[in-house]
């Protein structure tokens, strides 16, 4: 019996034991999991920490970024990127012809752009002093031309009072002739006789009085046809420069603008640089405004050109319809026809001198109705086709009256022909509009439409596209005209 009891605390100690050493080893196994999630839960949180750090800190330099290149901090990543890539896209023409995609970004935008500022700002220094030098030329002819102006002045008054006292001295000696035949005749009985040989006195007295009237009368005239050109300006002045040209696009540039008065639809005759003369030299082309860009620069189509001599930098151009800063007066007369089909242009010839700012101060019509007169600030009378005697008088004097007042008062007459190859008249049916994508700044390669060359008037000038090109250097010095 105490046996049976002795093992059945043998075996009850035996499992106690078990047990214990069970719930040691199972306390051991948690204890270790335990330290270890504790362990990984502090990496976790350092982790985490270090995350929040570099995100806090990538947030501050993207708001920082976003200040730099003007954008709010509320701004998202995803429009910043759209408008970024649209503003890429819209200033491409300044990035270099085949850069490659990568390089392009806004730094190289900025740097490019600086690069184009600085040369555009050397070039509009480079025309500055061009126009000022220009000015400085002008005001030394305007110097010169007022001296002469004056002589000429001076020797005209010279030359009325010689004529006054030549006509004074006529007078008195016509009355003096007429009291000496009354008292010859009062006198003499044979009165007739006496009264003829008076007469015949009389007469050769008149004639030499007529002679040195009309002589006085020419130098009369010769000093007013010479004032006359000295206050008119000269042809020799040109009216302007060509400073770029696009010869593919049909289109210059010129120094002209809004500050010289200059209008659209203007015509030009263009000729060499080195010309001197415009009566003389052989024109070059013709051109025709088509939008004032600013105070001295111009849009212009080439109206027409040579391929063996085309229109350049730095070629003269000339109109005598208009000068800066004046307005030029003309009259015409005569049978006006430029295309020779019988009928008269004398409505488009208004229209020329109108639309180039001119002032018709006199004209005599196809039919002979004579309105205005010619005065001292009539530059030019056109002259076209002169009536024949068959005509009959009615056109005939009024030719002739023009003809006479325009050699009074010493204005040069100039064949229509002529006056409008000075001009730059070209004949076309197209109106010409005007073209606002063109310009210095707006020059990009581009395909050439169809529309384009219609509008030019000169499609076979124009090839399949138009390639940019750089404006050539500007020549060293001014040549005279």
């Amino acid at each position: 019996m105490a046996a049976r009891e002795n093992q059945g605390l043998q075996i009850a100690l035996i499992v106690s034991v078990m047990v214990s050493i069970l719930l040691a080893v199972m306390s051991f196994m948690f204890s270790n999991n335990y330290r270890e999630e504790v362990t990984k839960a502090k990496a976790s949180e350092t982790r985490a920490q270090a995350e929040s750090q570099k995100a806090t800190e990538a947030i501050a330099e993207a708001n920082t970024l976003k200040q730099i290149i003007g954008y709010p901090e509320t701004e998202k990543v995803a429009d910043i990127s759209t408008k970024y890539a649209t503003e890429l896209a819209k200033y491409a023409e300044y990035f270099p012809p085949n850069l490659p995609a990568a390089d392009k970004n806004l730094n190289r935008l900025v740097s490019e752009m600086a690069d184009t500022i600085n040369k555009k700002h050397v070039e509009l220094l480079a025309a500055q002093r061009e126009i000022q030098k220009i000015k400085d030329d002008r005001q030394l002819e305007q110097t010169k031309h007022s001296e002469v102006v004056a002589v000429h002045s001076t020797e005209k008054e010279a030359a009325v009072s010689s004529a006054k006292q030549a006509t004074d001295t006529f007078v008195t000696q016509v009355a003096t002739l007429s009291q000496t035949k009354e008292e010859v005749i009062s006198k003499l009985g044979n009165r007739d006789t006496r009264l003829a040989e008076l007469q015949t006195d009389f007469e050769k007295h008149k004639q030499d009085a007529d002679a040195k009237e009309r002589q006085l009368i020419d130098t009369v005239t010769s000093k007013t046809t010479t004032i006359s050109e000295m206050s008119n300006p000269s042809p020799t002045v040109p009216d302007g420069r060509i400073v770029w040209v696009h010869q593919r696009d049909n289109r210059a540039f010129i120094n002209l603008g809004s500050a010289d008065g200059l209008q659209r639809r203007m015509t030009f005759s263009v000729f060499d640089k080195n010309a001197t003369d415009a009566k003389t030299a052989i024109k070059k082309g013709s051109i025709e405004v088509l939008s004032i860009r600013d105070k001295h620069l111009a849009d212009a189509r080439i109206l027409e050109t040579s391929a063996s001599d085309p229109i350049i930098s730095g070629d003269i151009i000339y109109t005598p319809l208009w000068h800066p800063g004046q307005t030029q007066h003309f009259a015409v007369a005569g049978f006006i026809d430029f295309d020779g089909d019988g009928k008269s242009d004398l409505p488009t010839l208004r229209d020329l001198i109108s639309y180039n700012g001119g002032i018709l101060d006199a004209v005599v019509d196809e039919k002979g109705r004579m309105t205005g007169a010619m005065n001292h600030q009539t530059r030019y009378m056109v002259a076209g086709v002169a009536p024949s005697e068959k005509e009959g008088a009615e056109l005939i004097e009024p030719w002739s009256k023009m003809n006479s007042d325009a050699k009074k008062l010493g204005v040069p007459i100039i064949k229509v022909d002529e006056f409008l190859n000075l001009i730059g008249y070209t004949p076309r049916s197209n109106s010409v509009l005007e073209d606002k994508t063109s310009g210095p700044t707006m020059l990009r390669n581009r395909t050439y439409r169809e529309d384009d060359s219609r509008q030019s008037g000169d499609s076979q000038k124009s090839g399949d596209s138009f390639r940019t090109r750089k404006p050539p250097a500007r020549p060293s010095g001014d040549s005279a005209f």
